[in-house]
């Protein structure tokens, strides 16, 4: 065949006339000008821009393929995608008898049968110019008279995947390959075009295709990994990606961890034993997919399969062929066999985790090194059945381990997973469409950081990150994400802030379930806390009266601890003792100054005043003592106004000597909680200064600083000098609401939210550029899930 290649020197193209060349076909590369010293192999050279070919230039051909595009980095020219169908259309009017085949776009194609929404729908607008041109050409050539095929690419479209030779064939609609994954390499949607050159299967239709590629390039994730290890809520033992590796097949290294406190006891830190899969015995290359029940582990010969049948209980299921290895250099560890075929690896200073085989068997090297006291080296090879799999139980203990008298198959342990997860989605509010798509991804970083009791820790407990000990202030805003439909999980929240009260009432800053921070503390935001859920919930109805008496009481002397012991010039107006216990750590109002009497902490006491004077209501306390409360919130409440707006603006104070902090730290409009309690002047005042885009407003959310600040604004392990960080956000957002100020509060939200849904969940966010950093963690989620859900009920 004749066969003409527009644009046979870009990614597309360039492969598409190699495929046809190495079939024997008579090739002919259409190029621009000047560019035949980017072709790979010697064509038949016509140099012709695209919108210069003529009917006269392509009539001696069968089919031409066209792979024109334009470069995402060379904004402006988009619209090409749309007048260069134009221009072929006219062409091809007058030569019927030649094909033409070009490739359009993705976007175009439905994400179901349904038929209700395209691919284009869900990409961000950021980047959404060139598919929309593109589904626009395909309209246009669908409608035309001449002899055309249309071939739309999957969703993702990798230029460097490998050429398999093997590919699915769709038609209108977004197609999964056999790993669920619309994924497709430029090699195989080259063999896919020549195929169709050859073939004439789709004549005046159009087409897509994915590679059915054993090497998982495209594999859809829930979370990354590297970002959420795989954890079943409530559990200390998990799946971790190793240091240094990723996902991209052959370039993925597991192993099992654990989020004891006391892993920082060790030198391999939270890694308890390396694993891989095997075949025939030997370490095979993988990669994996994640799903919030389920990891699986894909490799070229079949598949490992982990799930937390409880969450302690790990089960891995292997398929027919398939075994795995662990391994490990042990220090002071120790590993023994016990009843029933079973081991138990005892890592000395962390935990003890029996293995136990169900299916298949268990080889366990590990020599006794009585010198050391330690078995030095451990291998433990699981090997399928004959003619079938494996499987795996291994169960995770903070005392000795023992071997269960039955254990749970892989598929009932899935299913109890499964429940587990959808109890816990129904908890979380639906969002609107553009957003909607990241709500159990971000779900699913809540659930991970959930840990049971253990330790110290009496109750469910939410970890600032993976292996990062709980906030006490974070604390509240997880409880209020978690808290807009159910409040059980909430309430154990707030209660596990009172398990390590000091004996004279100061909560501690953060803690696990072996370690807590106990001379600093955090920011009081419970009572912000309480009154969000109150919104929402009869706390007298829903909560136990014996917990509401227990909150009643610690959170009272918490109260009173601050306004004793924080407040040594005895002014009335407590005190931060340094930028740790403000919750911005180096932000910039403690720069010249340790001790500060600031705004925003008599305002989180006047709320938690005025919760206090709620929940004595709701106990049947005296009359006298609620309205105690509420005098106290209204007297702070004045105190706060009188000592620190000057008429224009918050300010600070130095403790004692009263000198005026006044630098642009976000702190000083965190007093926009109070919401309405405030004069309306000031309120105006404050949204006034909010809406003024550079300052503390960004294209993508508010900033900790003034981007116009003069304290030298840094973003290399920085947390409060100019970063966008989730509690700025959330506090702002609903003191706002509070306030009045619903246009205001919803275009930040709305600006949060869509950058957290394009970089993920990022704890801060550069305010210049919009890029993410420290990635994961519960602040970020609890952030988008409350902003966006309340975006939901305003109706935006």
């Amino acid at each position: 065949m004749k066969i003409a290649v527009i644009g046979a020197t870009g990614k597309a193209g360039s492969l598409i006339a190699k495929e046809a060349r190495t079939r024997s076909h008579e090739v002919t590369a259409i190029i621009r000008p000047g560019s035949a010293g980017r072709l790979e192999y010697p064509y038949h050279v016509l140099e012709r821009d695209l919108f210069d070919i003529t009917p006269e230039d392509l009539a001696g051909f069968d089919v031409v393929l066209n792979a024109f595009g334009t470069s995402f980095s060379e904004p402006g020219l988009e619209q090409q995608h749309l007048t260069s169908v134009e221009h072929m259309i006219n062409v091809f009017e007058h030569i019927p008898n030649v094909r033409l085949i070009t490739i359009g776009g993705a976007g175009s194609l439905y994400k179901d049968k349904s038929e209700t929404r395209r691919v284009l729908d869900d990409i961000p607008e950021a980047f959404r110019a060139v598919p929309a041109f593109a589904a626009r050409g395909y309209e246009l050539i669908k409608s035309s008279g001449i002899n055309w095929t249309y071939m739309s690419p999957p969703e993702n479209f990798d230029a460097g995947g490998v050429r398999t030779g093997k590919y699915l064939v769709g038609t209108d609609y977004v197609l999964p390959n056999s790993y669920g994954e619309s994924y497709g390499s430029y090699a195989d949607f080259a063999v896919a075009m020549v195929d169709e050159a050859e073939q004439g299967n789709h004549i005046r239709k159009r087409f897509t295709i994915v590679s059915d590629s054993p090497f998982f390039t495209g594999s859809k994730q829930l979370f990354n990994l590297s970002v959420y290890p795989f954890f079943r809520r409530y559990g200390y033992m998990g799946v971790f990606p190793q240091p240094m590796t990723d996902n991209t097949y052959g370039n993925t290294m597991l192993h099992l961890g654990s989020r004891h406190g006391s892993c920082i006891l060790t030198d391999t830190g939270n890694k308890l034993i390396d694993f891989a899969p095997t075949y025939n015995g030997q370490k095979v290359p993988c990669s994996i997919k994640t799903k919030a029940t389920e990891l699986t582990v894909l490799t070229r010969f079949g598949n490992l399969s982990l799930c937390f049948a409880e969450p302690e209980l790990l089960i891995i299921k292997g398929d027919k062929g398939m075994g795995m290895r662990f391994d490990k250099d042990m220090k002071i560890d120790v590993c023994k066999p016990r009843d029933k075929g079973a081991w138990e690896l005892i890592f000395r200073r962390v935990c003890s985790t029996v293995f136990m085989p169900l299916k298949g068997e268990m080889k366990v090297y590990a020599p006794w090194d009585a010198e050391r006291l330690t078995s030095p080296v451990v291998q433990i090879d699981v090997l399928p059945e004959a003619d079938g799999g494996f499987e795996l139980a291994i169960e995770d203990f903070t005392h000795a381990g023992w071997v269960r008298d039955s254990y749970p198959t892989y598929e009932e342990g899935l299913q109890s997973a499964e429940e587990d997860w959808r109890s816990f989605l129904e908890t979380i509010p639906h969002f609107d469409s553009q957003y909607e798509e990241k709500r159990e991804s971000f779900a699913y970083g809540l659930w991970s950081l959930l840990v049971g009791a253990s330790g110290k820790i009496k109750r469910p407990l939410m970890f600032m990150f993976p292996t990062m000990r709980a906030s006490t202030w974070q604390m509240c805003q997880n409880a209020v994400a978690l808290g807009q439909i159910d409040l059980t999980i909430p309430i154990e929240l707030l209660l596990n802030t009172l398990d390590e009260v000091s004996p004279v009432g100061q909560m501690c800053d953060n803690y696990d379930d072996m370690w807590g921070s106990q001379p600093f503390v955090k920011p009081p935001l419970h009572g912000w806390a309480l009154k969000m859920l109150m919104k929402k919930h009869d706390l007298a109805k829903e909560i136990p009266a014996d917990k509401l008496e227990t909150m009643y009481d610690g959170f009272g002397r918490a109260a009173d601890w601050y306004m004793k012991y924080r407040d040594d010039d005895h002014d009335g107006l407590p005190q931060y003792e340094h930028g740790n216990e403000s919750g911005t750590d180096d932000g910039s109002i403690f720069k010249d100054h340790l001790i500060v009497e600031s705004p925003d902490l008599c305002a989180f006491l006047a709320l938690l005043f005025e919760a206090l004077g709620d929940i004595a209501r709701m106990l049947g306390k005296q009359a006298s003592e609620a309205d105690g409360w509420y005098e106290r919130s209204n007297v702070i409440i004045q105190k706060m106004i009188d000592a620190f707006w000057d008429g224009k603006r918050f300010i600070a104070l130095s403790s004692g000597s009263h000198e005026v902090i006044a630098t642009d730290s976000y702190l000083y409009y965190l007093p926009i909680i109070l919401g309405k309690r405030l004069p309306q002047e000031i309120i105006d005042k404050l949204a006034d200064d909010l809406s003024r885009e550079g300052e503390l407003l960004t294209p993508y959310g508010l900033a900790s600083e003034k981007l116009s600040s003069s304290t030298d604004i840094k973003f290399g392990g920085k947390l409060a000098l100019g970063q966008i960080m989730p509690p700025t956000n959330i506090l702002i957002v609903y003191g706002l609401l509070d306030a009045g100020k619903t246009e205001l509060a919803k275009l930040i939200a709305n600006r949060y939210c869509k950058n957290q849904k394009e970089v993920g969940p990022a704890m801060l966010v550069n305010p210049f550029r919009g890029m993410g950093g420290f990635q994961g963690g519960s602040w970020a989620p609890c952030a988008y899930i409350l902003l966006a859900s309340t975006l939901k009920e305003l109706g935006q």
